[in-house]
């Protein structure tokens, strides 16, 4: 909520989260002119060593 209330945009891939709280995330997001996106993905960093 503090980086909603300081006009900055949230992304989460925790859709239980935002699911449970979207109605506030949203409303809180509107009053401070920034946006919520439910739609990130896992990003996963895979290292390849060559031999």
């Amino acid at each position: 909520m503090k980086a909603l209330q300081n006009r900055k945009s949230i992304v989460s891939a925790n859709k239980v989260v935002i699911a449970k709280y979207l109605n506030e995330f949203l409303k809180t997001a509107r009053e401070n002119y920034a946006e919520v996106d439910p739609s990130a993905d896992i990003i996963t960093s895979i290292t390849i060593q060559k031999k």
